[in-house]
């Protein structure tokens, strides 16, 4: 994980000496200010993968309560539903905009999932894999780490991810083999090979 001083060059490197002194007064502010900066490449990585408005009828993601409602920005129907607190519409979903969509992608995925307990570099590939497939791209990690492999972030599993050691290829491999077995499969599994082999290839962020 970025300590504190790394942390704190990321937000003072070009920033006026004022700015500087500040940070150096507040140290605190410098490491939420750094893990904010974090979150938001991040999320920015799953957007620039996730596209916009989606009409994919063949995306079981795209209904809710056997509705058909679409996804946008990556937020399937019953993420929104959750959000909403009731069943959206398919106005509802397109007007989604970037700064909610980032909002529940920041809280219902980044943290819920323990993803922010990672190592730093193993952050932008498992973001990606619970933002696709929920659960199972925790329970990936849960089997790569040695805890029980139930899809909740709980204590112990928070704690394992924090000295997680595994490579962004062997949670890419894990992974996969579990997406082998969704029935869209054929229709979805070249689309998610090619995601998830760049973003293990690829230094975090560059995609």
């Amino acid at each position: 994980m970025m300590n504190s001083a790394i942390l704190a060059q990321l937000l003072t490197v070009g920033a006026p000496q004022e700015s500087k002194d500040q940070a150096e007064l507040n140290p605190n502010k410098v490491i939420q200010g750094a893990i904010e900066n974090q979150k938001n490449r991040l999320v920015e990585s799953v957007f620039n993968s996730e596209g916009g408005y989606s009409t994919d009828t063949k995306d079981t993601g795209n209904y809710v309560e056997g509705k058909f409602v679409g996804t946008n920005h990556g937020i399937s129907a019953p993420v929104l539903k959750n959000y909403l607190g009731r069943t959206p519409t398919i106005k509802d979903m397109r007007s989604l905009t970037k700064d909610k969509a980032r909002e529940i992608y920041k809280k219902d995925y980044y943290e819920k999932y323990g993803v922010d307990k990672l190592p730093s570099d193993l952050q932008e590939i498992v973001l990606h894999g619970v933002v696709n497939s929920g659960g199972t791209g925790l329970k990936v990690a849960q089997k790569l780490v040695g805890v029980k492999a139930d899809g909740v972030a709980g204590k112990k599993t928070k704690k394992a991810l924090k000295d997680a050691n595994f490579t962004k290829q062997e949670y890419k491999n894990e992974l996969l083999k579990e997406y082998k077995k969704f029935k869209t499969w054929k229709d979805h599994g070249e689309g998610w090979t090619n995601r998830f082999e760049h973003l293990a290839q690829e230094d975090p962020f560059d995609m």
